[in-house]
């Protein structure tokens, strides 16, 4: 069940891509100071927060740019 709280709200939202958790999720939230933002960073921008590597990086964006196949 989603949190009311909109900065818990936001976690939650980020830790559903695939390949984050929760740390990472806390991590990109603070780099990027929004979530328009986070979902915005590119794959050669993720690799600046804590735990993100190139592959990780390039998964997540492939993921967020995948289109919705239903």
């Amino acid at each position: 069940h989603a949190p009311k709280d909109p900065g818990e709200l936001q976690e939650y939202i980020v830790r559903a891509i695939p390949e984050v958790g929760p740390a990472t999720a806390k991590a990109m939230i603070k780099q990027y100071g929004t979530l328009r933002a986070v979902l915005s960073a590119s794959a050669k921008e993720l690799p600046q927060v804590e735990g993100i590597g190139q592959k990780k990086a390039k998964k997540i964006v492939e993921f967020l740019d995948g289109k919705f196949d239903k």
